[in-house]
């Protein structure tokens, strides 16, 4: 699968969104035509959540970015966001399953993205700090995938 034209597609199914919430959503895709051994349906699924999660995190007038690269043996998924962040507490417990800060969440979506890449032989980070929005970072190996 070409990675990129499907993260393209998670950027703009959430786009509408974002501009109805007052947030700006860019894409900045870096990794051309290259193409891995995944399960679409499951990436999509997982890199949408990211990114929602990203837009819902937003004050108006907040900014999420998503850029993707390759770098040494693998293929990089980034989202940054300058919303409110979270606390290192906060940070370090949100793969956890069913916790959640959002009133309506049910706090399994980054768990399952976590998941999803982990079966895909990569990972999923969430650096973090008060004031200083978020930037998760999922990673794919560029070599054959484990079979999902």
């Amino acid at each position: 699968v070409k990675v990129d034209p499907l993260v393209d597609d998670c950027v703009h199914l959430v786009k509408a969104e974002a501009e109805t919430r007052g947030v700006s959503l860019t894409g900045e895709l870096g990794a051309g035509s290259l193409q891995i051994d995944i399960d679409p349906k499951q990436v999509k699924r997982a890199v949408l959540n990211v990114i929602i999660n990203a837009v819902e995190a937003c004050p108006g007038g907040g900014r999420v970015r998503v850029f993707t690269r390759t770098a040494e043996d693998s293929y990089q998924i980034e989202v940054r966001d300058n919303g409110p962040g979270l606390t290192k507490d906060v940070a370090e417990r949100a793969f956890d399953p069913y916790f959640t800060t959002k009133p309506s969440g049910t706090g399994i979506g980054l768990s399952i993205t976590r998941g999803i890449f982990e079966e895909h032989g990569g990972s999923v980070s969430l650096t973090s700090a008060l004031g200083e929005g978020c930037h998760v970072l999922m990673t794919l190996p560029l070599r054959k995938t484990a079979t999902v």
